[in-house]
């Protein structure tokens, strides 16, 4: 049992890592009717980065994580369009008359990353945003993304999710975005008679954004480049997932293997933390009571400026016992400690 960073690798869908993931922390194969291995958030197939991951009674600890900011390296492309936002879709080339303007929006930019930065900060803030239509959202009893797929042969099937996805249109906050670099290069372009697919010469921009729980950014690769910038809709070219909640890949640490999150002081990024006398202990164990002398210990602790709402976790000499929300009430008391 335990909480632990997994490298997802492109290529694969989180489901599917998941089952090298029991491999990984020796968990065998799933059993029937048991969920002994879950994530914080999916990451598309095509994407790599970071999953947080809790398998056995480490699962319980999950929800603690549920809205944990997330934050990416994306690659945005302009003029050209794809059905799934990213380059595993349908490619379109973009109106060539925008051609033009999208290279004096961004040629100078690629010369002068101040400006660029000021042009990334003007993005933080919220976003109306509707999904992607390949997505995990639920749309009448089925995911996004297989809805998607059977949309491909049946115009008829593809309005209709057209229609469902407006229902699922929410607000998303961007939290910070860093400029990289901007670049005219090569990507993958549509399909023609004669090939699988053509390499065109396209802007791309190049930066790390953080966002709220929930956010998609191929939504924010197909919209600000039109929304905000009014160069018609863009693309995602790529994706790497760097950093969830306070969490980011250790340096030097290898992706081959997961970074367990197997200390408390480990999750001290995100909890407070208070250790229980055995009183405390046993009334939380026999009865899930948390006794007033916990609560106001608690109201004592200094929070993270960064997490002003930080949950707390409750330690005794056996390891972690509970973990509360920040107004006190019980999250989960634990059978064992789930980091063992």
């Amino acid at each position: 049992m335990g909480v632990g960073l997994f490298w997802k690798p492109s290529g694969l869908g989180s489901q599917e890592f998941l089952v090298q993931c029991r491999d990984l922390v020796s968990l065998g194969p799933k059993k029937r009717g048991r969920s002994e291995m879950g994530h914080t958030g999916t990451l598309d197939p095509f994407a790599s980065g970071i999953l947080l991951v809790g398998w056995g009674e480490g699962t319980k600890l999950l929800n603690a994580f549920e809205g944990l900011d997330k934050t990416y390296r994306a690659k945005f492309v302009f003029g050209m369009s794809s059905d799934s936002c990213d380059p595993t879709g349908v490619l379109s080339e973009g109106d060539p008359e925008l051609n033009s303007n999208i290279e004096k929006f961004l040629f100078p930019l690629s010369k002068d990353a101040a400006q660029s930065q000021k042009c990334l900060d003007q993005l933080v803030g919220i976003h109306d945003q509707t999904p992607p239509l390949a997505s995990a959202v639920h749309l009448n009893g089925m995911r996004g993304h297989e809805l998607f797929r059977k949309s491909q042969e049946s115009p008829e099937l593809r309005q209709q999710l057209e229609k469902e996805i407006l229902k699922k249109s929410k607000q998303i906050q961007i939290l910070e975005c860093r400029h990289n670099k901007i670049e005219f290069e090569q990507v993958q372009g549509p399909l023609s008679e004669n090939s699988r697919g053509n390499l065109v010469q396209k802007w791309t921009w190049d930066f790390s954004i953080k966002v709220s729980k929930g956010s998609y950014i191929r939504a924010l690769a197909r919209d600000i480049p039109e929304k905000i910038w009014g160069l018609g809709p863009g693309m995602l070219g790529s994706l790497v997932r760097t950093q969830v909640g306070p969490w980011d890949w250790p340096d030097g640490y290898s992706k081959e293997k997961p970074y367990l999150l197997n200390q408390p002081l480990q999750l001290s990024k995100f909890f407070c933390q208070t250790t229980l006398s055995y009183e405390e202990a046993g009334a939380l164990e026999s009865g899930g009571r948390v006794l007033p002398s916990i609560i106001d210990r608690l109201k004592l602790m200094p929070l993270s400026e960064a997490n002003p709402g930080m949950p707390f976790l409750l330690t005794h000499e056996d390891g972690i016992q509970a973990w509360l929300k920040p107004n006190g009430e019980v999250g989960r008391v634990f059978l064992s400690n789930p980091l063992a």
